[in-house]
């Protein structure tokens, strides 16, 4: 059976099974062997000069590589390089890739979009061969494309895993706002609505069921804030409204749904609830099936915390 040289299975495993006509002949293939790779079956054409592995699944990370391969000026742009980052609701089947030039070496079904201004500070080289859009330019492409509320939750996530900080992202979606770009809008006016030094928000459920309190008149919400336990432990509930004492659990079925995980919410709630405050959980199906519902009931408890303490919200 026909196979690969040490060194080319060495790249290819380092680079998604994709490689580029350059790379063969840096390795010593020639000419007449990779076309009898060709004819054999062993290098599959992907793009102009780029070839798959025949032993390798063509997976998305390998498309990514095959499109950058093909085009130095080619870049993975918008959703799919969301994905690429692991940002939630980045799941678009198709790959998007943006070129500062009228680029042909990538082939369909890749989706290719042009743009002015794409400058070296925007773009990620990846030791794998791929080259993406910074996450703060992710951020901003991706903003014309999903609404207020889908942004804002991936600014969180942006920030919580570290992958910009708040500050980093407003410069960026600043400079490439100011040129009047499609999505620029909805970036700046997402940014400009959350505190600079607000914890971020876990998830995306946690957000929604955030907004809609707020949409409903509830004032002064605060994300993870800080409590210290009877055993001097400090925790950080999913919201909160400190002044009285009132938290809320968003509980994941996915994060909490195992036999350990629940001891383990009941026995910090149990904790929680020594220091006399409240606390109250929601589930995800609650948020995503019932959440006008969940919200009225949370609005009344909170209304009858307040009356408890002798004031009013």
């Amino acid at each position: 059976m026909a196979s690969y040289s040490a060194p080319l299975a060495a790249w290819f495993a380092a680079h998604h099974g994709v490689v580029h006509l350059d790379v063969l002949e840096s390795l010593g293939i020639s000419r007449g062997s990779r076309r009898s790779m060709i004819d054999d079956g062993l290098l599959i054409p992907v793009h102009r000069g780029v070839y798959r592995s025949a032993f390798s699944p063509f997976t998305f990370r390998s498309q990514c590589a095959a499109a950058s391969m093909a085009d130095p000026t080619v870049v993975v742009s918008c959703m799919s390089a969301g994905r690429l980052w692991g940002l939630r609701a980045c799941v678009d089947s198709e790959l998007h890739v943006t070129t500062s030039l009228r680029s042909r070496a990538v082939a369909a079904p890749v989706v290719l979009h042009r743009t002015v201004d794409l400058p070296d500070a925007d773009i990620v080289d990846r030791v794998d061969g791929i080259r993406v859009t910074t996450p703060p330019r992710t951020y901003f492409d991706i903003a014309r494309h999903v609404d207020d509320l889908r942004l804002e939750s991936i600014a969180e996530q942006m920030i919580d895993l570290e992958l910009c900080t708040f500050s980093r992202l407003e410069a960026v979606v600043t400079r490439l706002a100011a040129a009047g770009r499609p999505g620029g809008r909805r970036a700046m006016r997402v940014l400009h609505r959350r505190p600079a030094d607000r914890a971020t928000v876990d998830s995306h459920l946690e957000l929604l069921l955030l907004r809609h309190l707020e949409w409903a008149g509830v004032e002064g919400l605060v994300v993870q804030p800080e409590v210290v336990l009877p055993s001097g432990r400090v925790i950080h509930p999913d919201l909160g409204l400190p002044a009285i004492g009132f938290y809320i659990e968003v509980d994941h079925h996915t994060w909490h749904g195992t036999r350990e995980a629940r001891d383990r919410d009941t026995e910090r709630d149990r904790q929680l609830r020594l220091t006399g405050a409240v606390v109250e959980r929601v589930t995800d199906t609650q948020i995503l099936d019932q959440i006008r519902r969940t919200v009225h009931d949370l609005i009344a408890l909170i209304h009858y915390r307040n009356i408890s303490f002798g004031s009013s919200w």
